[in-house]
């Protein structure tokens, strides 16, 4: 059973390297290469001339906007404990406001919201194109959260961000010499990671706290049977 299940894999393996290799298109997965944003660009022109030519574009583009920022839409939310966290946009809003509430405020008509982090307030403040990104909070412990954010707009693309997390990443560094010197090995042996921000930021953000070990991790079970499944009936 073992040496078929084998078989299978390494079948499957060969048939995806053949197809990638005979993919025309395989080139456009280099999303900082000049010649894939041109393809890109011009293929958007295309479409934006499309939909722009049908006199329907308007109305279903006003329509649309009209719902998106209506007050009478129902919030996304997510749990934390006893918390239920929602990030609000609207008109005013564009960028959006981070907001909880608890449970049983929730329940009611008009629940009261409490406001995390105003996303367009602090663009303002700082002049800096602010996203959210997410928030992670510590296990049981919904009063330490780390939230996410990056810049965004600056036309840099690829990894042309700078993170709220640098200042914490180098903190970090400063007080711990054995991860000091983990990065430094990290980066005199993985070109890739000296080369982009972004994998350096996520390395910071693994060795905190905040983030989830067990992510993407599902438990196996095995169940005992009396005889092959193969001769199962």
């Amino acid at each position: 059973m073992q040496y078929k299940l084998l078989i299978l894999i390494l079948t499957f393996l060969c048939t995806s390297i053949a197809r990638a290799e005979e993919d025309p298109y395989l080139w456009l997965e280099a999303v900082d290469d000049d010649k894939a944003l041109a393809w890109v660009r011009a293929e958007n022109d295309l479409t934006a001339k499309r939909l722009q030519s049908s006199p329907l574009l308007e109305d279903l583009y006003t329509e649309a906007k009209a719902i998106l920022n209506s007050s009478s839409r129902l919030p996304s939310v997510y749990q934390e404990e006893n918390w239920l966290y929602n990030l609000w946009r609207d008109k005013t809003n564009p960028r959006g406001i981070f907001r909880r509430t608890s449970l049983a405020e929730f329940a009611t008509d008009n629940p009261a919201w409490e406001v995390v982090i105003n996303i367009d307030a602090l663009s303002k403040q700082e002049d800096k194109q602010w996203v959210f990104k997410g928030m992670n909070c510590l296990p049981r412990q919904p009063e330490h959260c780390l939230v996410r954010l990056s810049l965004g707009g600056g036309g840099g693309g690829g990894d042309a961000e700078a993170y709220v997390l640098e200042p914490l990443a180098q903190q970090m560094l400063a007080s711990d010499g054995a991860l000091q010197a983990r990065f430094d090995k990290k980066i005199a042996s993985d070109a890739e990671f000296a080369a982009r921000p972004k994998q350096r930021i996520m390395w910071f953000y693994q060795q905190t706290p905040f983030y989830d070990q067990q992510y993407l991790l599902y438990p196996i079970a095995r169940v005992p049977v009396s005889k092959p499944i193969g001769d199962i009936e």
